[in-house]
C-alpha cells in the first residue's frame, strides 16, 4: 500500500536557468539502476540519498503530467513505476510545485528511506514553475533484469535464489484467462496482460517482494488501468460505495467481463464481513456465509483491501495475483460491496457470486 508523503528543509540555491534534465520515463526492462542524477539541481537536492534512475524515470513522468495539478494518486504512481521498469515495492510519494529553478522546501521534510530503500527524484518545467516528484521504494529481493514485453509462446525464467529471511521464495503468475501458475519458468502461451509476482513465505506469513505486468503478443498500453479520478470525502460511505462499483466496472470493461449486478444478499454478506473486520473479530468464512444467503450452488469469492482511497484499493486488487483473477472473472455476475474506514483509510469488502 502506498502512502503520500506529508509535505522542512531549507531550499538549496539553484544555478540560474538550469534547464531540467529528465531520466527516461519508460524502459523495456524491469531493473534497478542506482546512480547519480544527470540534472545538477536534482543532484544537489538528492545528495546523500540512494537515488535510482529507474525509479526517477517514474518520478519524471509524473512531474511532466502534473505541472498544472500538483496532486498525485497512488494508482497513477504505481503505473508510472511499472512503465519506467520498477517492479519493487513503493513506500511513499510526494509532489511540490516551486518557482523556476527553485528547489523544494517541503518535499523531503521528514523523509524516511528504508535500509534497502531507493529514491526517485525528478523535476519538470511547466508554465508556472518546476514540478518536483519524490518516490521512495524498497528492494526486498534482487532479481536479474527481465523484459516487460514478450512474444507469444516465449518463456520467462525468474530465479530469485535463496534468502535467509524466507523459508521459500515463490514465483506466481496470473494469466489473461485467469489461471494462476506457479514456478520459476513461465511459458507465456496466452496473449494479453499477465501479472507476475515473487512472494516470500515464512510460516503463515507471506510478503510480495516483486510484482510486475507482462505484455505478451500485444502492444503495451499507454494508460493506467484506472483512468477516472474518484475523489470523495471519507465521511460519505454512500458516495464511496458508488465509486467502488463504478471502479470495478471500469476494470472489468478492460477484459469485457459482464457488468456486475449489485445484489441485496451479497450486500448483506459484505456488510457483515466489514463489521467483523472493523471490530477486530475473526472474519466469518465467506463461502459458508454466502451459502446461507442463497449462494450455496454458486461460485463465490470475497475480496478485501485497505488503502488511502477507493482507487488505491481497486488498484491493489487489480495487480495482486490472488485477487485479480476474481475481480476480472466473467464467472461472476453479482456483487455486494461494503465500504468503511479505519485510521483515515478506506476499507473495502467485495463479495462476488453468480446468478
Amino acid at each position: 500500500m502506498l502512502f503520500p508523503l506529508l509535505l522542512a528543509c531549507v531550499p538549496k540555491a539553484a544555478s540560474p536557468d538550469a534547464v531540467p534534465v529528465l531520466p527516461a520515463t519508460t524502459a523495456p526492462l524491469y531493473t534497478r539502476a542506482p546512480g547519480t542524477p544527470p540534472d545538477a539541481v536534482v543532484a544537489s537536492v538528492a545528495e546523500g540519498l540512494p537515488w535510482d534512475e529507474t525509479l526517477s524515470g517514474a518520478a519524471a513522468a509524473l512531474a511532466l503530467g502534473h505541472s498544472r495539478k500538483p496532486m498525485l494518486e497512488g494508482h497513477e504512481v504505481q503505473w508510472a513505476a511499472y512503465r519506467s521498469g520498477w517492479p519493487h515495492l513503493l513506500v511513499s510519494f510526494g509532489i511540490e510545485l516551486v518557482g523556476i529553478d527553485e528547489t523544494p522546501s517541503r518535499l523531503l521534510s521528514g523523509l524516511r528511506v528504508p535500509e534497502r530503500g531507493a529514491v526517485g527524484l525528478a523535476r519538470a518545467r511547466g508554465q508556472k514553475g518546476d514540478t518536483w516528484v519524490l518516490l521512495v521504494g524498497e528492494v526486498l529481493l534482487d532479481l536479474p533484469a527481465f523484459a516487460r514485453s514478450h512474444e507469444i509462446n516465449g518463456q520467462l525464467e525468474l530465479n530469485p535464489g535463496s534468502d535467509d529471511r524466507w523459508e521459500q521464495v515463490q514465483v506466481r503468475a496470473a494469466t489473461p484467462s485467469g489461471e494462476i501458475r506457479v514456478g520459476n519458468l513461465l511459458t507465456l502461451d496466452e496473449p494479453g496482460e499477465w501479472v507476475v509476482e515473487v512472494r516470500g513465505l515464512r510460516g503463515e506469513r507471506s510478503v510480495d517482494l516483486v510484482r510486475a505486468p507482462l505484455y505478451v503478443g500485444i502492444e503495451e498500453p499507454q494508460d493506467a488501468p484506472i483512468v477516472i479520478s474518484r475523489p470523495a470525502s471519507l465521511d460519505n460511505p454512500d458516495a464511496l460505495h458508488a465509486l467502488a462499483v463504478d471502479g470495478m466496472d471500469e476494470l472489468r470493461d478492460l477484459v469485457n467481463a459482464p457488468t456486475l449486478v449489485i445484489e441485496p444478499m451479497l450486500e448483506t454478506s459484505a456488510r457483515k464481513a466489514l463489521s467483523e473486520w472493523q471490530s477486530g473479530e475473526p472474519i466469518s468464512n465467506p463461502v459458508a456465509r454466502m451459502a446461507g444467503l442463497g449462494y450455496a450452488d454458486s461460485p463465490v469469492a470475497e475480496l478485501r483491501c485497505h488503502a488511502v482511497s477507493v482507487n488505491a484499493c481497486l488498484d491493489d486488487l487489480y495487480w495482486a495475483v490472488d485477487t485479480r483473477t476474481d475481480l476480472l472473472s466473467a464467472d461472476f455476475t453479482n456483487a455486494g460491496v461494503a465500504v468503511g474506514f479505519r485510521e483515515g483509510n478506506v476499507m473495502l469488502v467485495v463479495d462476488l457470486g453468480r446468478e
